[in-house]
């Protein structure tokens, strides 16, 4: 039985499609996780620095109405 160049070729380029669309989503995947774990961090930045600037801004409205009388 005589196999044929040509199938053999196509069948180890859909192989190798096949191998480099696997890796390639396992990356992605990985990007998404990580980013996922970046956005919540940011996340948990953000809201401490606009309770930050909340305080700042009440000190400010403070200091006004005092300067004010």
């Amino acid at each position: 039985m005589i196999i044929d160049p040509g199938i053999v070729a196509i069948f180890v380029t859909i192989l190798l499609s096949v191998v480099a669309t696997s890796f390639g989503y396992g990356i992605l995947t990985n990007r998404v996780s990580s980013n996922s774990s970046e956005i919540e961090e940011m996340k948990l930045r953000d809201k401490d620095i606009t309770k930050k600037l909340d305080d700042l801004r009440l000190l400010v409205q403070s200091i006004a109405t005092r300067l004010d009388k």
